[in-house]
């Protein structure tokens, strides 16, 4: 991430394994969903880069619902949902 005036990181890149399609943001900013070229949906914890858990989703693109707090997931035919 960066900042707007002057282009610096705020702070330092959160590394996967695999290239990022989609990237989701928690209505709270704590929690980053990552539609991941290998289909796989990693959840990330914003602020300690660290890995939370990967969706077996088969995903290409996510979205979190603020008002709810679950993520929707779609890939290849179908939209998942998880809380």
């Amino acid at each position: 991430s960066w900042t707007v005036p002057g282009g610096e990181e705020a702070q330092p890149p959160i590394a996967l394994p695999s290239a990022v399609h989609c990237l989701a943001v928690s209505a709270d900013g704590r929690i980053l969903a990552a539609t991941c070229a290998d289909g796989l949906v990693r959840l990330v914890d914003r602020a300690a880069g660290e890995l939370l858990g990967v969706l077996p989703v088969r995903g290409t693109a996510s979205a979190f619902d603020g008002e709810k707090g679950r993520l929707y997931c779609a890939g290849f035919g179908s939209v998942r949902c998880y809380r």
